[in-house]
């Protein structure tokens, strides 16, 4: 072989082991990449559980310890699922934006078991370095989709709140709200204007999405200003349908509102139609320092708001002006079918409706 033959070979010879090489490192790269991807359906152990960001895919030390912990590695656009070992979940603040995430407890039949509760609230008042109202456990810009399924949320202040332009989904099934006091509104739900009175009381567009809790307790949920436990303020020119079903609320006061408040302020150009909508759910003991002991509902036209409510009981609740029941002054219709009211009251006048 002459020695331009020899040279050709050689340099053959290390090009194939060059790519060979390189084949290699990308592969290997690939399975870190792959053993370092966060996960979608995420196994949580408040007990056992590390955060990192491959956490979630198996049980003990593979689980993710914390909520939080497992949000922050969530890919925007991605549904994210979180599955709850029994125990207490002490969490702080999430951000929500763009994430659309389904969190379950793990035992169905226990709701108890599983426990959320505030990182940033000692159990009266808010310790957040931020300050009052953002002792909360989730808070979104827009884009959000949150399930909450077989839980228990305590001791928090709000649990969800919106503060700007977007999308919100917010559903919960058979959970437990319990002792959740907000400085400012809604302490289960906070969804529209920010304290400052800006953000989503502008245009949302269409498909603002919507919010619904079925087979929910809630039970001391309180709010400073209005909506004991849900505040809606529905943005110019769209639609957000309210619904509750098969739950219960127990001791819940605001200022307007006791249990829920719900607006749809006129200065929109389009006609919009807002259906809250309840069935099979009890209120009791529930109180407002002004209007409206469970419900507080106004809008104003073309921002049309429609009650339906069927087979739900109204007991013991009160108000210091009216509607011991319901406040509703509206620009829809309000229809009440096999629908009990007993023992309401109100200082001025309406103590049921």
């Amino acid at each position: 072989m002459c020695i331009r033959d020899r040279y050709q070979r050689r340099v053959r010879d290390s090009s194939q082991a060059s790519m060979m090489a390189r084949v290699v490192l990308l592969l290997g790269l690939a399975i870190i990449h792959a053993a370092n991807a966060a996960c979608t359906s995420c196994y949580v152990d408040a007990s056992n559980g590390v955060d990192t960001s491959n956490c979630g895919g198996g049980t003990g030390s593979s689980a993710c310890k914390s909520i939080a912990g497992t949000l922050y590695y969530a890919t925007p656009g991605v549904t994210l699922t979180l599955t709850l070992a029994p125990g207490t979940y002490n969490e702080g603040y999430a951000d929500l934006t763009s994430k659309s995430v389904i969190i379950t407890g793990e035992s169905l039949a226990d709701t108890s078991s599983t426990i959320i509760t505030n990182g940033y609230h000692d159990g009266s008042t808010c310790s957040h370095p931020w300050g009052a109202g953002f002792c909360l456990l989730f808070l979104t810009y827009g884009g959000t989709s949150l399930k909450l399924r077989y839980l228990t949320i305590q001791d928090s202040e709000n649990v969800l709140r919106s503060v700007a332009v977007g999308r919100v989904v917010y559903e919960a099934t058979n959970v437990t709200f319990s002792n959740i006091p907000s400085p400012l509104h809604g302490s289960v739900a906070y969804l529209g204007i920010a304290a400052s009175g800006t953000g989503v009381n502008e245009n949302w567009g269409h498909g603002a999405g919507w919010t619904t809790f079925i087979g929910c307790s809630f039970v001391g949920t309180t709010a400073a200003g209005f909506g004991g436990s849900v505040y809606v303020e529905v943005g110019s020119d769209v639609s957000y349908p309210v619904t509750f079903v098969d739950s219960t609320f127990t001791a819940n006061t605001a200022q307007q509102g006791g249990a829920i408040y719900v607006n749809a302020p006129a200065g929109g150009s389009s006609y919009t139609d807002s259906t809250i909508t309840v069935h099979n759910t009890l209120f009791q003991n529930c109180s407002a320092s002004i209007g409206g002991g469970v419900m507080f509902l106004q809008s104003s036209e073309p921002a049309k708001l429609d009650l339906i409510m069927t087979s739900s009981y109204f007991l013991r609740n009160s108000a210091t002006d009216s509607g011991g029941g319901i406040h509703y002054n509206a620009w829809g219709f309000l229809r009440v079918t096999g629908t009990t009211f007993k023992f309401n009251s109100a200082a001025s006048n309406a103590g049921a409706l």
